[in-house]
């Protein structure tokens, strides 16, 4: 949704508008700037959707931005499947410090979820890249 510029709408509307897409520093701005930042914000909100949409439809590893390749981990978040390369979940992992977050979502993996990577990492005989305390959850 886009906003045309309109001397009826207010700017107090504006920052109303500022506060439900939880857009930040628009506190100094005129309504002009105001209606060019939420703007500039939903037309990349709207893009992120359309990109996250076409990724998952056609099976691409949004790590790796590569078509998925055996072995393969899926995580179910939001009642939908993701699906990573394992090798480079497993790197995404090693690199990550502290909370063992999921890339697309920015959810923390469960413990489950954890064990599974862990017993998948065994089966297939991967070497790990990263510490084993750091894999563990504190």
């Amino acid at each position: 949704m886009l906003i045309i510029y309109n001397l009826s709408s207010r700017k107090k509307i504006l920052i109303n508008i500022c506060k439900i897409n939880k857009i930040k520093f628009y506190s100094k701005l005129n309504k002009n700037q105001l209606i060019n930042l939420i703007n500039k914000v939903k037309s990349v909100l709207y893009i992120q959707k359309i990109f996250r949409k076409k990724n998952i439809d056609e099976w691409i590893c949004p790590i790796t931005y590569n078509d998925l390749v055996y072995p393969f981990i899926c995580i179910k978040n939001m009642n939908k499947f993701r699906y990573y390369n394992l090798n480079a979940f497993i790197e995404y992992l090693s690199k990550s410090t502290g909370d063992f977050i999921d890339p697309f979502t920015r959810e923390l993996l469960s413990d489950s979820c954890l064990n599974q990577i862990e017993k998948l990492i065994n089966h297939y005989k991967i070497k790990k890249t990263f510490n084993k305390k750091s894999w563990k959850k504190k």
